[in-house]
């Protein structure tokens, strides 16, 4: 039975003004000039796998990212890994929002409910699976063995924490730009219950790369 490859990459980084705040699915910005560059000389001096097929988020810095790693490469769209919708309190920080009286209720909450105007927490979980469940499916049904997902930080937290095993604790897959982690399946694995495997951390050292 074959066994299937999907790298989850987080996408480059963004103009250091973004930081600190809610960068979701409605905040279409690009890669900044330096993150653009970091993308480049990892591809140079450390080693992503030479996937068959590469999936991007809709969003503009996933597919420059897509670029960067992949030049020259075709990729597919996924609409559902896109990032979480903030709603209002998209390109936003916390020292702006911490007396809106909205962000205090939402996050009085627990931070479960909808963003106003945004997505909850389940459903943007839901729209997660989703997306990575039409990855999984492709692949499996065209036979390719290996492919690369270049999408965003929370989506990959997202999918692993709620589809890998081993279980791991939440924080775990919190990734730098440019980093992900491999996962593994199988038609058996995923039609008995939409099971993945944590194979590997990414980029790799060459040397490292050599022994899978």
């Amino acid at each position: 039975m074959k066994t299937y490859k999907i790298h989850l990459i987080r996408h480059g980084r963004l103009d250091a003004c973004h930081n600190g705040k809610y960068i979701g699915k409605k905040t279409d910005v690009p890669l900044s000039a330096e993150g653009m560059s970091e993308l480049k000389e990892l591809r140079e001096k450390l080693w992503y796998p030479d996937a068959d097929v590469i999936f991007t988020s809709p969003l503009l810095r996933c597919i420059q990212s897509a670029h960067a790693l992949y030049p020259d490469r075709n990729y597919m769209m996924v609409n559902e890994l896109a990032e979480c919708d903030f709603g209002i309190f998209e390109g936003r920080g916390y020292e702006e929002l911490k007396s809106d009286e909205q962000f205090i209720a939402w996050a009085k909450g627990g931070m479960k409910d909808a963003m106003p105007g945004g997505e909850s927490g389940l459903e943007f979980a839901q729209r997660c699976y989703t997306g990575f469940a039409r990855v999984a499916e492709y692949v499996m049904k065209a036979g390719v063995t290996d492919a690369a997902v270049i999408t965003h930080g929370g989506v990959i937290t997202s999918i692993l924490s709620s589809l890998a095993f081993p279980k791991q604790d939440f924080y775990r897959y919190n990734v730098e730009n440019g980093c992900g982690f491999t996962v593994t399946t199988t038609p058996q694995l995923w039609m008995s219950g939409s099971v993945i495997e944590l194979y590997s951390t990414l980029p790799l050292r060459h040397d490292d790369s050599e022994e899978e």
